[in-house]
């Protein structure tokens, strides 16, 4: 029966598969879900089959499938995708997660409950620069790092060849987990480092350090790796918790690199067959990377470092290796002495044992294929844990590599210096030199440095060519031991040897005359291949250092002492450097005639060097030129000089000659110019030395010579030290000789200066280049003053008119020159610009002199009055034409003092001349000219002076009274005076000249010299002189017996002096008022002034006892005078006689005419009563005895007028005085009656 339109509906309940127990997912995964919220089914039994050129990496597993449903169903095989879905591939922006291969699910047969499903895929990493590639190459690198990996297996369209199960399957997702492989990822087992020396295919100059490791294959396939690169780290075990224990050493340390050459042998590990490969490591982390390994090492393992070598290891610098940035100096170690203990360092053990334990991780990245797959590109994956063995051998080995930053630290921290250099030996090998060598701040170990090559010397000094260029090396005998906080100075031998190359020797002679000419010498020592040993290991380093090696200074300071000129010889010639012009000019003008070779002078000297003792070298002899003001002058040679390491001035004795030299001619230049200019240079030369100046001076080095061993040396040669003579090797004397042949050498000339010498001297060829280079500024001292002495002149003539300078001509000027060599010179001519000094009163006059020298005369040494002892001296006399020289003057109170100063002395020393005078004289080396400084030294001019003209008496004749008035009498006479200077004469043209005459102090007139008046040398008569007689009446008593004794036949002395009103011309007045001259004033008659008396007896004679009488006066003078009083008391014979006294009338005075002193003017007196003394009959007598002329003596007072001029009263004694008697006859005819 069958039903139509029935609507049916029931429900039915169907099992289903619940996602295969939450195995299967549909539709697309979320994009912001994680993989770890998904529910994954860990993959069992993973495990890599092969490798396929084309399909790639093929490996099978299984999976837990769980079927909750009463299911069965075959579905076939069911192939999907494989991708990956890690964590680390997702970023904010994009996922990185892709497929990377197909899993296959073969046979698929679903059956209620459990079961295990084989599984098999294959992975397929994309080429390089696919972006899917990225996923397959983590996949592979977790798989190595033995890493669990997410993954998804997902379905597609084409997952069954049947539709309706592709389209079941077209959207299902699987969340798996690949679980990690354990032991079987594991590819190191761990490595040694190994010295190349233990492997025995590598060549043994290799340095190439070695990792020997272990590899193993267990994931299957075979594996080839044809690349390989490799970091090593320092790896830290964790702690319980999976992070390491101490915060401070969680950073990854590298140790070094592993990278396979290019042409490396494919390495194929085979399953569970290990290989053991040495593969090339290179250390490559920075110096202070292995410090902290190793101090995070031995700190782990409880090993103390020693003290100084954490000190030491602070130095590290930071950085990677190569680029290692310098840490800050570390304090310097506490000093000790070198000798004292150290405690013993062995790092190579240290370091061994510290690093016995060390664990690495391996940062690999690696060109592999596995099986016949080979994966493109690299694939890098990391391995931790992996042990590292280091032997002490390998210790050793790496060390200089690990610590030669540290090396490069204390190298270039360090301090080196040379203080002192003695010099052993010179040869043509070089120096032998014993140094004081400096070695601190090499930080806190002990070091030992070994320069097997020895040390390059550069020097900026010689210029930008040589600096880079090597000049020299120091090679040292022994290692240079640096001893931590020691700064004890290491004496050391060593050898400074000229560099290789064909201008080695110029270089080493200019680096030897550097050393010669500075106090110090900067260079740069270096060397590529030293080696330093410290702690027990050896560090090849590259060893750069500045330092400055000790010079001579330059023999700077230089000074010639005690210099002497002591022969006049031919000059040197032939050979050599600095040889006499003649030389140079022979070659151009042939043969040169004998007379007109060079003269020299054989000179010897002193010569002083300051040395501050840091070198020590002796010489066996040197030759140096002379040069002043670029002209050689001559040539010095020393032997045995020798500097020692003591500061001190080094003296030693220098011979030689002084010549025109033609070292400084230049080329084309004309032979007679050139001499002309060195003799202008000479000229300059004697001036500064005649002056008493000290002389530069350049010395030039021409030639050395070192010290030889055997030598014949005289008693007055010093003896040198034997550890500072050369040591002379059969080469050396056999040189030695050779170089004293003419034949053999161009400078073989040389000036000797000792006796015989034996092999005494070495010629080294970089030691005479040297010496040539060095030029020295020196000092010549030499005291040769005064030069001029004796100055004297003949005679000065000094002329004085009103108003104008005095003129002064000077006849002949003659001078001594005297200079204490022993030289032949002659002066030709003079040229001075002269300046009279007065002592006290600076210059009082000028003049110039230019003239050819009259006569210039050899003083010998027996002719001069005294002769001194010392040095042999040269004199001359030299003498100047008269009118050569002409004084100018000007009148200043110097030259008035000047002339009273001659005028008053009997010799002078007070005036000297100044100025500056140039002389033309002739030498043996030609004509020179000299200037000499005369204001440097006191030349006195010596004069004789006119000592006041107090010489000899003043003498006078023709003494007359030729004028009188009531105020003054006028005296003329003559007068002879005597100029005792034979040099000094003065003439008063056109003034006169006065002086005033006292007589006992009182001023009683003047004298007057007319004008005209010359003071030549010798007797001067001067005619003509008037004297003023005029004191001033309130002085008439004090000098009244001037006119009594001038009448009377008495002598009056007279005192002459000179005062302000002598002379109208002011610079005469301080000379004429030191004259002081007595002037005898004799009587001008020889007879008295009174003639006669004559009496006539008459009555009164007996009535009152008076007598008339009439007497004659006498008047010598050359004008009449007045007798106005007189009275005198007359004796005889001692006895009383009589007196008269007589009083004339002034209209009416008895006047005595004028008269000469020959023949005098007489007046008679009228009669005058005379009173007699006696009585009469008592003398009548004698009167008739004198038969009428008796003598009598009077006592006379007179009153005097001439002309007016009184003379108020005067006395004097008349001593007989003839006596007339008349009347005789008649009284004694009255007395007979009388009587």
């Amino acid at each position: 029966m069958s039903f139509k339109r029935i609507h049916l509906e029931k429900q039915i309940i169907l099992q289903g598969l619940n996602h295969l127990d939450g195995l299967l997912s549909f539709g697309p995964a979320s994009t912001t879900s994680s993989s770890n919220n998904l529910h994954r089914r860990p993959v069992q039994g993973f495990e890599i089959v092969d490798g396929h050129p084309t399909s790639g990496i093929s490996f099978k597993a299984e999976v837990q499938l769980n079927n909750p449903a009463e299911i069965t169903a075959k579905l076939g095989d069911i192939r999907l995708k494989l991708q990956t879905d890690m964590d680390e591939l997702k970023a904010k922006e994009s996922d990185q997660n892709g497929f990377i291969g197909e899993v296959v699910l073969p046979n698929l047969s679903l059956k209620p409950g459990s079961a295990t499903i084989a599984i098999q895929g294959n992975v397929l990493v994309a080429p390089e620069g696919d972006p899917a590639r990225i996923g397959g190459v983590t996949l592979i690198r977790y798989l190595l790092e033995n890493r669990s990996i997410s993954i998804n297996v997902v379905g597609s369209e084409s997952s069954s060849d049947i539709p309706w199960i592709a389209a079941l399957f077209s959207n299902v997702r699987i969340s798996a987990m690949l679980p990690a492989l354990g032991l079987s990822s594991k590819l190191l087992d761990g490595a040694s480092l190994v010295p190349p020396d233990e492997l025995d295919a590598l060549p043994a100059q290799s340095q190439q350090l070695y990792a020997r490791a272990t590899l193993r294959n267990q994931l299957g396939p075979p594996l080839h790796i044809s690349s390989l690169k490799v970091k090593a780290y320092q790896d830290f075990e964790p702690d319980t918790t999976g992070s390491t224990s101490d915060p401070a050493i969680r950073d990854s340390i590298c140790l070094g690199d592993i990278v396979t050459p290019s042409d490396w042998p494919t390495l194929t590990l085979a399953s569970d067959n290990p290989v053991h490969a040495s593969l090339p490591f290179t250390l490559s982390a920075g110096g202070a990377s292995y410090v902290r390994i190793l101090q995070n090492e031995a700190k782990r393992k409880g090993i103390e470092l020693n003290q100084n070598l954490e000190a030491a290891l602070a130095l590290m610098p930071k950085g990677k290796m190569g680029q290692d940035k310098p840490t800050a100096r570390a304090p310097p170690p506490q000093k000790r002495d070198k000798d004292a203990p150290q405690e013993a360092l062995d790092l190579p053990n240290l370091v061994a044992s510290a690093l016995s334990s060390l664990k690495v991780s391996a940062h690999v990245i690696a060109d592999v294929s596995i099986g016949d797959y080979r994966i493109p590109g690299e694939i890098n994956f990391v391995q931790h844990q992996l042990p590292i063995a280091i032997t002490v051998k390998t210790a050793r080995s790496i060390l200089p590599t690990v610590g030669a930053p540290l090396v490069d630290v204390l190298i270039d921290q360090a301090q080196v210096s040379i203080t002192k250099l003695k010099i052993l030996d010179m040869d043509e090998k070089g120096l032998n030199v014993e140094a004081d060598l400096g070695l601190v701040d090499f930080g806190p170990l002990d070091v030992e440095i070994h320069l097997v090559q020895g040390l390059n010397i550069t020097t900026p000094a010689l210029g930008s060519e040589a600096e880079s260029e090597v000049i020299a090396r120091i090679v040292f005998a022994e290692p240079l031991r640096g001893v931590a906080g020691s700064d004890e100075l290491i004496k050391t031998h060593l050898r400074i040897l000229p560099a290789a190359g064909p201008k080695s020797v110029t270089n080493f002679a200019a680096f030897v005359s550097e050393l010669i000419r500075g106090d110090e010498l900067p260079i740069r020592l270096s060397s590529d291949a030293c080696r330093v040993v410290a702690g027990g290991a050896d560090f090849p380093a590259v060893l750069t250092k500045f330092v400055t090696l000790p010079g001579l200074g330059g023999l700077q300071g230089l000074t010639l002492d005690e210099f002497d000129i002591f022969d006049e010889v031919a000059a040197p010639t032939g050979p050599g450097r600095g040889r006499a012009l003649s030389s140079a000019s022979a070659s151009s003008a042939g043969s040169i005639p004998l007379g007109l070779k060079e003269k020299a002078f054989k000179i010897r000297a002193r010569v002083r060097v300051p040395h501050k003792g840091s070198v020590a070298v002796a010489l066996a002899k040197i030759e140096a030129g002379v040069e002043f003001e670029g002209v050689q002058i001559g040539i010095i040679t020393a032997e045995d000089i020798v500097f020692t390491l003591t500061a001190t001035d080094v003296e030693f004795d220098a011979n030689g000659y002084i010549f025109i030299g033609s070292e400084s001619l230049k080329e084309h230049q004309p032979i007679a110019q050139y001499r002309q200019a060195a003799l202008d240079a000479f000229g300059r030369l004697a001036t500064t030395l005649l002056s008493g100046t000290p002389a530069d001076l350049t010395i030039l080095g021409y030639r050395a010579f070192a010290m030889g061993e055997m030598q014949h040396i005289s008693s007055s040669r010093t003896q040198v030290p034997a550890h500072l003579r050369s040591k002379v090797s059969s080469t050396s004397m056999q040189k030695t000789l050779s170089a004293s042949a003419p034949s053999r050498t161009s400078r073989t000339a040389s000036v000797s200066t000792s006796g015989s010498v034996t092999f005494a001297q070495r010629q080294v060829p970089w030691l005479d280049q040297a010496f040539q280079k060095v030029s020295a500024k020196t000092v010549l001292h030499r005291q040769i003053s005064p030069v001029i002495k004796g100055m004297q002149i003949k005679q000065l003539f000094a002329s004085f008119r009103r108003e104008q300078p005095m003129d002064a001509d000077i006849d002949e000027i003659a001078f001594e020159v005297q200079v204490p060599l022993s030289v032949r010179f002659e002066v030709l001519s003079v040229q001075a610009d002269i300046e009279v000094h007065f002592e006290g009163y600076g210059c009082v006059g000028t003049g110039l002199i230019d003239t050819n020298v009259q006569s210039c005369t050899p003083i010998e040494e027996r002719e001069q009055s005294v002769v001194e002892d010392g040095p042999a001296k040269s004199c001359r006399m030299v003498r100047l034409a008269p009118g050569s020289f002409k004084l100018v003057t000007k009148p200043t109170e110097g030259l008035a003092q000047l002339i009273a100063h001659i005028a008053d002395c009997e010799e002078t020393n007070k005036i000297s001349i100044r100025g500056k005078a140039r002389a033309r004289v002739e030498v043996a080396l030609g004509e020179v000219y000299v200037d000499v400084d005369l204001g440097k030294q006191p030349h006195i001019l010596h004069m004789d002076g006119v000592r006041g003209l107090r010489s000899s008496p003043v003498q006078y004749t023709n003494l007359q009274v030729v004028d009188a008035s009531s105020d003054f009498l006028k005296i003329v006479f003559s007068l002879y005076l005597n100029n005792p200077s034979k040099t000094f004469q003065l003439a008063l043209p056109d003034t006169e000249l006065t002086m005033a005459a006292f007589y006992r102090g009182c001023y009683v007139g003047r004298a007057h010299i007319a004008k005209g008046f010359k003071l030549e040398s010798g007797p001067v008569a001067v005619h003509d002189i008037y004297f003023r007689y005029c004191p001033p009446l309130d002085q008439e008593k004090s000098v009244r017996d001037i006119p009594a004794n001038f009448l009377s036949g008495r002598t009056t002395t007279l005192e002459i002096r000179g005062d302000d009103e002598s002379s109208e011309i002011p610079i005469l007045i301080p000379a004429l008022k030191n004259i002081h001259l007595s002037f005898e004033l004799r009587p001008m008659m020889d007879r008295t002034l009174i003639d006669s008396i004559s009496i006539t007896l008459g009555v009164t004679a007996l009535t009152a006892h008076s007598v008339d009488a009439v007497f004659v006066v006498n008047n010598p003078l050359g004008v009449p005078f007045d007798l106005c009083a007189m009275s005198f008391m007359a004796s005889y014979k001692g006895q009383p006689f009589g007196s008269c006294t007589v009083t004339y009338e002034s209209e009416h005075p008895l006047r005595v005419p004028s008269g000469t002193v020959k023949q005098p003017g007489q007046q008679r007196s009228s009669p005058v009563a005379v009173t007699l003394a006696q009585p009469l009959e008592s003398t009548v007598g004698a009167f008739l005895k004198s038969k009428g002329t008796i003598m009598l003596d009077l006592e006379v007072t007179a009153r005097v007028e001439i002309q007016g001029f009184k003379i108020p009263v005067f006395n004097y004694h008349q001593p007989a005085l003839p006596l007339s008697i008349k009347g005789l006859d008649g009284i004694s005819k009255i007395m007979k009656f009388l009587g």
